[in-house]
């Protein structure tokens, strides 16, 4: 019978975004990891894979936080100019919180690692022009709306 997981790996990748949000990639490590999840190596390895791969689940996360967050009002249907305005002024008080690591993930690992490694630079992109493509969507609606 195979050994249960002695770790739930939704917490340890929550905690490694924490990490990478707070470090970078490069300056984060999985041994940083370990420390603070209290994970053994093998544990994250064997689940989450090596540092490139977590850090791309890493990515993957954060971009489903942000549109459960602070992307969720340009996402209802309808969404306008009332809800532009909200989705900035969530935007700044996220990444200017005195408690908030510094800025946003995607943006600082597409400036960090984008023109290195292809992989991270098009989910940066695709993060982007996802998000683009529905601040496009909210300007037609309040032009239409005539806001």
């Amino acid at each position: 019978m195979p050994r249960s997981r002695e770790f739930e790996p939704d917490e340890v990748l929550r905690i490694a975004v924490d990490l990478f949000w707070e470090k970078g990639y490069f300056d984060a490590s999985v041994d940083e990891l370990v420390r603070r999840s209290g994970v053994a190596k093998y544990g994250i390895y064997g689940t989450l894979g090596g540092k490139r791969e977590l850090f791309h689940k890493v990515l993957d996360r954060y971009a489903a936080d942000r549109r459960k967050d602070i992307q969720k009002p340009v996402r209802k249907k309808g969404a306008a100019l009332p809800e532009i305005r909200r989705f900035f002024r969530d935007a700044a008080r996220m990444v200017t919180a005195e408690d908030a690591p510094r800025g946003c993930l995607m943006l600082n690992s597409g400036v960090e690692l984008g023109k290195r490694d292809p992989e991270v630079g098009e989910i940066v992109r695709a993060f982007f022009d996802d998000l683009r493509e529905k601040l496009e969507g909210c300007v037609g609606q309040a032009i239409d709306a005539q806001q």
